[in-house]
């Protein structure tokens, strides 16, 4: 018995619902961190802040406080 038109499409949507998910969770799990850099290399980049979703990773940086003569502050994924 052949599959209907219908039931092939409601098989692709719900693949496509799944598919969302997953990637949805990935980038729920993923976290950043705040790393100050600067241009005196022979000063070590230190980790300011942790465990940030990249949303708050980048509001960090955006912010006019977050960079200076010499230094800046960057994200980047933890592993």
């Amino acid at each position: 018995m052949s599959e209907s038109r219908t039931d092939r499409a409601d098989r692709k949507r719900k693949a496509d619902r799944e598919d969302w998910f997953l990637e949805e969770m990935d980038a729920f799990s993923r976290r950043y961190k705040i790393v100050r850099s600067f241009l005196d290399y022979d000063k070590d980049d230190q980790v300011i802040k942790r465990h940030l979703t990249l949303e708050e990773a980048q509001e960090h940086c955006h912010r006019t406080d977050t960079r200076g003569p010499g230094w800046f502050d960057g994200y980047s994924e933890e592993n």
